[in-house]
């Protein structure tokens, strides 16, 4: 049976040839006493705080609590303020009522070097409820520090730590591998692809179209960007705190294989897995809402309005194929639907599993270049 993966298998195979002869530098690089450094002046391990800097920390989180940083839509009169009010509502947690802290508690998480920020994670109660809130101080304009950021602090899930084994390179490599040997021969992962495949051949018009308003979503915040660029870069610093809460810089700094297998690891189980293939069972109306705003926000905050224009072409191919797995599960749950009526509906929801094989198998490509574009490539742009 031909399932129409033939010049898919032509580009795997050389990939897997390809693969075979890189994969133990690869693993050298990854190995060796220098890993290559994460893409950040994030200091990592021990941290060391300034004085200074805690001082003005407990003072911006009292002043939080007393509802200093606070605003409201009243307060806007003119279009003008609405991007600053934006931007201090993502800076600034709108504080909840009583909280009360200890300021003993506090501690250092994050030293950024490259932007003179340093911020402290306190513990706040509010009406019987516990959490922690990360507050960050930067260097003011005359003398001492002043109030950045009052967020909470990330509760998402987190990396595994089993993917900084030292093993991790060499698993994750061998399984990349057998996925290239799953789709370039007749095996069950690629009957597999094959069924996912012929459900969007089957369903193309809903496919195109959820490409369409997707891929236009990204464009529309990318081009946004250009027309708001401090409010992108605000969104961009928002995304990408919340993305450090997951632990992902302690895998750029092992190298290109754990990189690779950190982002495989969240792209699908929190991209792909949990707020699109999920949500899609309710016949795709979700996860549609979901990636829209998803959509929107990464290309709000990763526009060339805001990176260098050589680095963002080196992140096209990632945003193509990553984006395409997101979509792919999306246009898969829009066609629960249409494929109900016509074929079953106990068929069509068995048949809907298959997207998921396609995604994985675009998510896992799509890290392997992310991680070598951010960790060798850019470097060796921004020298």
């Amino acid at each position: 049976m031909n399932l129409g993966l033939e010049p898919l298998k032509k580009l795997l195979s050389g990939l897997m040839v390809l693969w075979l002869l890189l994969w133990p530098g690869v693993l050298a690089q990854a190995q060796s006493s220098n890993p290559a450094s994460p893409p950040t002046e994030l200091v990592q391990g021990p941290l060391q705080g300034t004085p200074a800097a805690r001082e003005a920390a407990s003072g911006v989180l009292e002043g939080w609590i007393n509802g200093e940083f606070n605003i409201t839509p009243a307060q806007v009169r003119r279009t003008d303020q609405l991007e600053p009010m934006l931007i201090q509502l993502l800076r600034f947690t709108p504080v909840p009522p009583e909280a009360k802290t200890n300021l003993e508690l506090v501690k250092l998480v994050a030293v950024d070097k490259a932007n003179r920020r340093e911020t402290y994670r306190y513990p706040v109660a509010s009406s019987g409820t516990d959490f922690t809130v990360d507050v960050t101080v930067t260097p003011s304009s005359s003398a001492g520090w002043e109030a950045y950021s009052v967020r909470l602090a990330s509760s998402g899930p987190a990396l595994p730590p089993e993917l900084l084994s030292p093993l991790t390179p060499w698993v994750f490599g061998l399984a990349t591998l057998l996925l290239i040997y799953g789709v370039t021969r007749p095996t069950l992962w690629r009957r597999w692809l094959g069924r996912g495949l012929d459900i969007a051949r089957e369903q193309r018009r809903v496919f195109w179209w959820v490409n369409v308003a997707l891929y236009a979503m990204f464009v529309l915040g990318t081009l946004a960007a250009f027309a708001l660029p401090a409010l992108a870069r605000e969104v961009s610093d928002w995304v990408g705190g919340d993305l450090s809460g997951t632990g992902i810089l302690s895998y750029l700094e092992r190298g290109v294989p754990q990189a690779a297998s950190a982002i495989t690891y969240w792209n699908f189980t929190q991209g792909a897995l949990q707020t699109t293939f999920l949500p899609g069972v309710l016949f795709g109306i979700p996860a549609l809402l979901i990636n829209l705003g998803r959509f929107l926000v990464l290309g709000f905050g990763i526009s060339p309005a805001l990176l260098p224009a050589a680095a963002y072409l080196l992140h096209i191919p990632t945003i193509v194929v990553e984006l395409q797995a997101y979509i792919f599960v999306t246009a898969s749950s829009m066609a629960l639907l249409w494929r109900g009526r016509k074929v079953g509906w106990g068929r069509a929801f068995r048949d809907y599993f298959y997207s998921l094989p396609v995604a994985l198998t675009l998510l896992v490509f799509a890290a392997w270049y992310e991680a070598v574009e951010v960790l060798l490539l850019v470097p060796l742009l921004t020298r």
